[in-house]
């Protein structure tokens, strides 16, 4: 979704845009579809840039060498070292910054202004029931437990949700344009992931959960916000993070305001293919 958002402002400045792979949501696919850029099983001959959006460092390796590109830029958001071979680091987080990357010479684009949110979020209209957004990946078994007594842990019968993932009793939201019910919500919980930036840029209060070690960074900064964060990588006990979640629910605060960094970042990389 990220290279989706980046490849709309790709194209806004008059450049082409393709996506290497396999999609596997069906929000993904549609929002492809949407933009008109085709996913295709192999890359193409030539390209002004590549961005590379993986995580196996198999991969990352084999890609840095590829010189069908003017330009690699590796999209990362952990930090460390960058295979060589690469011309640029885009962290698309809002703690992007090049000191995540010791050793690396080329360009860091990374931090506020760099994160690729969708513009057409609508503002935070508030309500007085609350939601859960957790994406359409797999979930740890405790926290989906937890979900699932969530709504008597509140005393909530009401609310929204994301996908398989809400909460029983509580609506799904439109898979194709969630945020329209969510923004409706008091507060949101939700992992400490892409969504965290969107509901940054919605001005929705948050808690963020961090149950994956890529997410950990993401939980870093919003604790530094101001936010409450639920940590449960050590956790298996469904009933101490339900209960986690209902104390922190009642702390939930708003994230600084970010706005799309999606331009410039096309911009940037546009800047760098001549």
């Amino acid at each position: 979704m990220r290279c989706l958002t980046l490849a709309q402002a790709w194209l806004e400045l008059g450049g082409r845009a393709e996506c290497w792979g396999s999609v596997s949501l069906t929000f993904a696919e549609r929002r492809a579809a949407g933009l008109g850029v085709p996913v295709v099983d192999r890359p193409p001959d030539a390209a002004a840039v590549m961005l590379v959006d993986v995580y196996s460092q198999s991969e990352r390796l084999a890609l840095a060498g590829w010189r069908g590109a003017i330009r690699r830029v590796l999209i990362d958001d952990l930090g460390g070292a960058v295979p060589t071979g690469y011309d640029a680091v885009w962290n698309p987080n809002g703690y992007g910054d090049s000191k995540l990357y010791p050793g690396f010479s080329g360009d860091v684009i990374g931090g506020a202004g760099c994160v690729p949110i969708r513009r057409d979020l609508p503002p935070w209209a508030g309500g007085r029931t609350g939601a859960v957004s957790f994406g359409g990946g797999d979930l740890p078994l405790a926290l989906r437990s937890a979900l699932l007594r969530l709504p008597r842990a509140l005393a909530a019968p009401e609310g929204w949700g994301v996908g398989e993932h809400t909460p029983p009793g509580w609506r799904r939201a439109r898979e194709n344009d969630t945020w329209a019910d969510l923004s409706q919500a008091a507060w949101l919980i939700t992992g400490a992931g892409s969504t965290i930036w969107e509901a940054a840029a919605v001005g929705i209060p948050v808690v963020a959960v961090v149950f994956a070690e890529n997410q950990a960074l993401v939980g870093d900064w919003a604790a530094l916000q101001g936010a409450p964060v639920v940590d449960i990588r050590n956790r298996d006990d469904p009933d101490d993070i339900v209960d986690a979640l209902a104390t922190q629910v009642k702390r939930a605060r708003a994230l600084p305001r970010l706005h799309s960094g999606a331009d410039a970042v096309a911009r940037r990389l546009m800047g760098m293919s001549t």
